[in-house]
């Protein structure tokens, strides 16, 4: 989707005070300024921690490159939020991956419940959900 009609749908719902926007194949988190995937590999994809890191490095989707692996302060606010779920299509309570290795074990990396947001050091040879998120620029009213 072009970036003007993005923008647009952002701007939109920044007036009317909406927290989420729903795009076909992501969703658009306005309090935060994220873009979430949502798509059917939601429910399916599971990998080790180096391959999802690649896995969002190397996706594509509406029409965007610059996906990556959240952060565990991300996905935490993902968690907690209420209205979350009834925006998605495919989020599911499960852990995903974040893409926060542990300071104190450098074979860990940090996972996400989605259920409740509570956080897990995980062996990176483990394998976990996997969700992609981008920046999106911050709009002014």
């Amino acid at each position: 989707m072009p970036y003007k009609i993005i923008s647009f749908l952002l701007l939109s719902h920044l007036l009317y005070g909406a927290n989420w926007v729903t795009m076909p194949h992501s969703v658009i988190d306005t309090k935060n300024h994220l873009q979430w995937q949502d798509t059917p590999s939601l429910e399916e994809y599971e990998e080790k921690w180096h391959m999802s890191q690649q896995h969002c490095d190397g996706l594509h989707l509406e029409s965007l490159s610059d996906w990556r692996l959240p952060t565990q302060k991300e996905l935490i606010s993902l968690a907690k939020m209420r209205d979350t779920k009834k925006s998605f299509s495919y989020l599911e309570e499960q852990i995903f991956w974040s893409n926060d290795e542990d300071a104190e074990n450098p074979l860990n990396a940090y996972t996400i419940y989605i259920g409740n947001g509570h956080k897990s050091s995980n062996d990176k040879c483990e394998t976990n959900n996997v969700i992609c998120v981008r920046s999106v620029v911050k709009l002014q009213k």
